[in-house]
C-alpha cells in the first residue's frame, strides 16, 4: 500500500542516514519516505535524532508497533502529530527526533502529502 501511494521502490533517491551497530538502529531515505528501524532486542530510545534531507514536518504512515501487527501501540504521536524538522545530523541538512521502541520500524513521509488524511489497509490474507 505504501508503494502504491508513494512509489518509493522505483525511486532513484536513496541515502542511508544512520547505521549504528551498537544501538542496532538503521535509518534511510528512499524516495519521499524515511524508514527507521530499531532492531535492538531490548533497548528502546527516547529522543533519537535521525538525519534527513527534508526541511519539512514528517508524519508516520506505517509503524510495526501498531496493534494490527501485534505491537503495543506506543507510537500514536507520529500518526496524529507531525515530527518537526530540526538541525542537521548524520551528514544530512535536517533531522527529526523520535521515540524508537525496541524491535520496531517506522515509515515517515512529508506531512503535506497526508493533508486531507490517509489510511493504509492491509488485507487479512497479508497479515
Amino acid at each position: 500500500a505504501c508503494e502504491n501511494r508513494f512509489g518509493w521502490l522505483g525511486s532513484e533517491h536513496q541515502y542511508v542516514s544512520v547505521k549504528n551497530e551498537g544501538d542496532k538502529v538503521i535509518a534511510f531515505e528512499r524516495g519521499e519516505l524515511l524508514f527507521v528501524f530499531n532492531m535492538h532486542p531490548c533497548q528502546s530510545f527516547e529522543n533519537y535524532q535521525i538525519g534527513m534531507s527534508w526541511d519539512e514536518p514528517m508524519r508516520t504512515v506505517l509503524d510495526t508497533d501498531e496493534g494490527r501487527f501485534g505491537g503495543h501501540m506506543r507510537l500514536e504521536h507520529g500518526h496524529a502529530h507531525p515530527f518537526q524538522p530540526g538541525h542537521g545530523s548524520h551528514n544530512r541538512p535536517h533531522s527529526v527526533t523520535m521515540y524508537l521502541p525496541a524491535r520496531t520500524a517506522q515509515v515517515l513521509v512529508k506531512a503535506k502529502y497526508l493533508e486531507g488524511g490517509t489510511r493504509i489497509y492491509l488485507s487479512g490474507q497479508f497479515l
